[in-house]
Parts: structure tokens; sequence; C-alpha cells
């Protein structure tokens, strides 16, 4: 039948054959099931005799074994009554149950107990009841229809104690697969919005790393106020770092994806119109499945209105050993770059070693107490890209970058063709001036392409003899000399900005400095960096590893956790 909760404006479908488990699905081949979810029928049998608990202003009753079944549009829930816990009593330890009328349920949704007050429902016609948490109907004694097991010890006179749910909150895929039931789908996540606290001059953090929480310590940097931002946040459910609020802990996906997003809207907060995020994430394999979590991120950053310019894997040739047998073993993570929607982007395509869209670096090793340290070819690659080089002392715009072909005989050394190009050039003693006559006159003097494109024509005498002696010689790889590499030979100012100061290096930050490669990482490519850790015990290492003056030094350790006040 169909009804609706004069309290909500809900419209829901309620089962008419008064049971969890009708009659049908027990012969359906279910009954495994059945006899599983209600164990141990004995058990209820003989708590109905004995305990009963008030419910509802009109006093009506609840014994175990009963059935309530919550309706609520998106899905249903049923609560099977496991136990009445009389005052005082101990279900578990330091589980203290105040009142006479508590009722101990097993929730067919989360495979978890739930505890309600028999006084909190107020009954409404028929067998429902309504509750804060939603509408109930009440299904009477439902272990009747299970045959008793004759497994079970007649002394047994409590129920089964909870078993813990799964990391993610969420019920298993034999609970989903094996009952007759629906689960609610899983919360939205609930984003927080980037707010700037009492900030400081940017110049105090800069080269520096910073004791705390990355959201608190974020909310202290002024907003637009760094290039670019590369970190690695902790992986969900795997370490556990022994410190306060450390991220990957969580209770759940959802609240692991919440925590990473409101640091993500800090770090787009400080970073420029102009500047990029990289977030280098790792997803989680529960119960035989992966989580999703690179994906469901992409998709968040892109809600809360920001630009996804990259999203490929960083693979791991020498990825650790994985004994999973029934897949294939992981070996890469995600990287994902992040922009301001709309926003002309700094990116230094030249400078990349490799301008491909996948990243393949080995893991990286050190003598640090981190056992999660990226390799330093990964955030140089991605700081060279990034982060720019010099910057306007005043505004903070990156300064753009001159590149001028400064050694005709620079070819591209991944092409065999060039490299013959040059053994034909060195044969045939070709100048130096010869190649320069190539590239000037270009692949369009002679032919059609001579009467047909405009330029073409206008070099002097003395370069086009030039360039038709080196094509005698070279052939068809004379082109090759048409496009040789170009060198960085300087920057300009891309801002209007009038200084007489010189040029500062770009901002890099790192929220999760860890060990402090993404430090050690600017330092040699000439860049400022900022570092946020929680853990002080891997900010003393950090210190050491990147050469700043180490803060605790006691909190260094060899090997063999020795500190270095031990050998002083």
């Amino acid at each position: 039948m169909s009804t609706r909760s004069p309290s909500r404006d809900v419209q829901y479908t309620l089962r008419d054959d008064g049971f969890l488990f009708s009659e049908a699905y027990l012969t359906g081949g279910n009954r495994e099931t059945a006899e599983n979810y209600l164990w141990p029928v004995p058990v209820f049998q003989r708590l109905r005799e004995d305990t009963a608990a008030t419910i509802g202003h009109s006093g009506d009753v609840i014994r175990p074994g009963d059935i309530l079944e919550y309706c609520g549009g998106d899905y249903e829930e049923y609560l099977l009554v496991v136990a009445i816990l009389p005052t005082p009593a101990k279900f578990r330890p330091g589980l203290e149950i105040a009142n006479s009328d508590r009722i101990l349920c097993y929730s067919s949704n989360s495979e978890s107990y739930r505890l309600f007050l028999g006084g909190a429902f107020i009954n409404l016609s028929g067998n429902r009841l309504d509750h804060e948490t939603g509408e109930y109907v009440l299904h009477e004694d439902a272990a009747p229809l299970i045959e008793p097991s004759t497994n079970i010890p007649a002394d047994v006179t409590h129920p089964p104690c909870p078993e813990i749910l799964p990391d993610d909150g969420n019920p298993s895929a034999y609970a989903k697969e094996n009952y007759p039931h629906t689960h609610p789908p899983e919360r939205a996540i609930r984003l927080t919005t980037a707010t700037a606290g009492e900030t400081k001059p940017i110049g105090e953090f800069t080269n520096e790393i910073h004791h705390g929480d990355a959201c608190e310590v974020l909310a202290t940097i002024p907003t637009s106020s760094v290039h670019a931002w590369i970190t690695s946040p902790p992986y969900y459910s795997l370490r556990d770092y022994d410190v306060d609020g450390q991220i990957g802990r969580e209770g759940s996906v959802t609240e692991y994806l919440e925590s990473i997003m409101a640091v993500v809207n800090q770090l787009m907060r400080v970073t420029r119109n102009d500047g990029l995020g990289a977030l280098v994430v790792d997803d989680a394999y529960q119960g035989g499945s992966v989580k999703g979590i690179p994906h469901r991120l992409h998709q968040e950053i892109t809600k809360q209105g920001f630009e996804i310019v990259h999203h490929a894997p960083w693979t791991k040739p020498n990825g650790k050993p994985d004994a999973a047998t029934n897949r294939y073993s992981h070996r890469h993570e995600h990287i994902l770059i992040i922009a301001h929607d709309g926003g002309d982007h700094y990116f230094h395509k030249q400078a990349s070693a490799d301008p491909t869209d996948v990243f393949d670096f080995a893991v990286g090793t050190s003598d640090a107490d981190h056992d999660a340290i990226y390799p330093i070819g990964l955030p140089k690659e991605l700081i060279r890209t990034t982060v720019p080089e010099k910057v306007c002392p005043k505004c903070g715009a990156p300064y753009e970058e001159q590149y001028e072909v400064t050694d005709i005989r620079n070819l591209p050394s991944d092409r065999p063709q060039a490299q013959r190009a040059l053994e034909l050039a060195s044969r045939h003693d070709l100048t130096d001036d010869h190649l320069r006559a190539l590239r000037s006159v270009g692949l369009g003097h002679t032919g059609q392409a001579k009467r047909t494109q405009s330029g073409t024509g206008n070099n002097t005498d003395s370069v086009e003899q030039l360039a038709t002696e080196a094509e005698d010689a070279l052939g068809s790889y004379a082109r090759e000399f048409t496009n040789p590499n170009k060198e960085l030979t300087g920057h300009i100012p891309s801002c209007s900005c009038e200084t007489d100061t010189e040029a500062k290096a770009g901002i890099v930050v790192d929220p999760f400095f860890g060990s402090g490669t993404t430090g050690r990482a600017a330092k040699s490519l000439r860049r400022r960096w900022i570092g946020i850790e929680l853990n002080e015990d891997y900010i003393a290492t950090a210190q050491s590893r990147i050469g700043v003056d180490v803060s605790e030094p006691d909190r260094l350790t060899d090997e063999n956790q020795n500190t270095l006040t031990n050998f002083v």
C-alpha cells in the first residue's frame, strides 16, 4: 500500500506481508541468508518471553525478534530488534545504558548496531511509528519464520557482538547482493569555502617549513601570493602517522575527500590567477574494489569552478610488491593539474624533460624515516613547467622566456635523420654559415614553393649561394637544419611595472611537506618554496635534507632511532 507521512512530504511503499522475510522469499533459495541475518533465533525466542520495551506514547511494546521497517522515500532500512537493555547494563565495555527502555537493533543497511529510546517514538495509525530519524512500521516477531538451529548452545543468552563497519562506512557487497532492500545513496561531499584569516607578508613564509594543520596555516598566507602548489596528500586508510588532525584516517572516503577538498580550496585561494596546482593522489582498494578517489576528486574540483588541465598517471616501474591475486598489480598514481577557471595560466612546456602527459619515475628512496617519499624527479619536472624562474618583484607576474638558436648544429638527438644530417655536414666540411643559410631560406625557396609562397627570394645572393651548396651536399637531409633546437637566452617582464629591483624566483607551496622532497627540488631549481607539515619529526628530517637550520635536532634519528644528541 502507499501512504503519506503526516509530518513529512515523502511518498513511500510498505511491505504488506508483515515480515522482513516472507514465506515466498524463504522458499526461494534464500533461507541461508535469512538464517545468517536473524541468528540466533532461539535467543530471540527466549528473550521475547523475558524482555520488552514500551514504544510510543500509547504503551505498545516491542520485543526481540520484531522488525522496525523504515520508509523514507529514497531507500528502505530494516532494523531487527536484538535485545532490550535493562538498567544498568553494559552490552560491551564502555557502553553505558541509562534507561530500561533502550532498544538495541541491527541495521540491514549499515550492517551495524543502532540504539533507540523506546519513548522517542510517536504512535501513528496502524503499526506506524514516527521518530526524529523518520517513520517506521512495526512487524512483530520475524523469528518464527525460521526453524531454530540445533548448532546454537542452549546457554546462549546474549545477542552477537556488533561487527565493525568497513572503513568507508558503507554496507558490504554481500549485504547489497543478498538482502532484499535498497541502500541509501552515499551523501554528497560537504565543501567548505576557503577564507583568509589573519595573514602575514608572503616573505615570512618562503624558504621555511611551518608546523601546523594545512588549512589553518594556509589561511594565514595572503590571497593570490604564490605561483604554484605541488603536493601528495596522505593516502586514505593506509598509514597512521600518529598525529592528531592527520588526513587519511577519516571514517569514510567521503570524509577523506572533504578533507582534501578543504585544502585544495585554500591552495587555490593563495594561488595567483595565472598559477597552477599539481595534486599527486592514489586510489584505495577496499573489499577488493577500487574506490575511485582520483576521479571523484576530479569531479569535485570542477564542481568548485576550477579547471583540470591535466589528469594522467604517474607510473612506477619499481613499485612495491602487490600481494593481490585477483587483480593486476598496482603500479601507478594520478596527477591532476588544476587551474583557475578562465585563467591564462603559466606553463613552460619547453622546460619539460619529457613533454608527454605520462610521468614515469621510479619510487624515491632516502635515509629519511618516512616511507612515502616520492622521487625528486617528479616535483622537479612539475616545478620546471609550472613555477616561473623569474617574476616581477613588484606584482609577481611571471617573466616571459626568450629562446634563440645559439648553435645551428644543436639538432634533436632523438631524430635519426638529424644525426645523419650532422654526419653529412661534417663529411662535406659545411660551415655554420652554410647551415644558417639553409635555415634562412627555409623549405620554400625552390620549385613551386618559390613561386607560390610569400617571403621567398628575399635573401642576399650570398645566402642563396651558400644554401644551394649545402643542399647539394645534404640532399633531403638539408631540411633538418631549418628547425634546430632553441636555447633559453633571457627573460623579459610581461607586466608594465616600473622597478629597479632585480627579478625574484617564483613560489611553490606544499601543504603536506613530509620529508621535504618538494623543497629540495625547488631549492635545486632556484625557486622559492613554502612547506607546511603537521608532524614535527618530519619537519626536522625535511630541514636536514633541504639544508636549512634544523629547529629541533633531537627529533632527527639514524636508522637505529638514535638522536643526534647521542653522538655529541
